[in-house]
């Protein structure tokens, strides 16, 4: 016997958000305070500038789907921001704390806001600053986890890069 199950385009991006950022977690999780910062990688980023990058996607993305206000710190985002450098100056960045925080603020305000959404909301277009992300609101998450999944393999990069062992694989 077969039963048909319905999966909502909701269910589909949420589930992607939550696997790519139980990923980037787990991959964070025993990187030293002190090696945060270390640019050590082909790639030039840092666990740090990896971690604020994402937590600055997700509220920027948050902020241009939803409409509403950040969740994060005013200025938050300027270290991260697309075509910004990592600098191994741990004056530069929030700690790995905060950082870590900001990563969990802007998942949950996301990931709540998407799970509001009713199936019209889902299946329409996005706006403009998203339109490259995806042809529906629905479609756009799962650009966002692209997005988290491509930076964690930066992270997976960093890890290797300072010594410590590997998670997967």
């Amino acid at each position: 016997m077969t039963t048909a199950t319905t999966v909502s385009a909701a269910d589909v991006g949420l589930a992607a958000l939550a696997f790519a950022r139980g990923l980037t977690t787990r991959f964070a999780q025993d990187i030293a305070d002190s090696d945060m910062t270390k640019v050590v990688t082909p790639s030039k980023k840092s666990a740090a500038w990896i971690l604020g990058h994402i937590a600055a996607t997700d509220d920027y993305f948050y902020r241009k789907l939803s409409g509403r206000p950040s969740v994060l710190p005013e200025g938050f985002g300027t270290p991260f921001g697309g075509g910004s450098e990592a600098v191994d100056d741990p004056t530069k960045y929030p700690t790995k704390a905060k950082l870590v925080e900001a990563l969990e603020r802007t998942h949950k305000a996301l990931t709540s806001w998407y799970a509001g959404l009713g199936d019209d909301q889902l299946a329409a277009a996005p706006p403009k600053e998203a339109e490259m992300f995806g042809t529906t609101v629905a479609a756009v998450a799962g650009s966002i986890a692209w997005h988290e999944g491509v930076h964690t393999g930066q992270l997976i990069e960093v890890r290797c890069a300072l010594g410590l062992p590997r998670l997967l694989g």
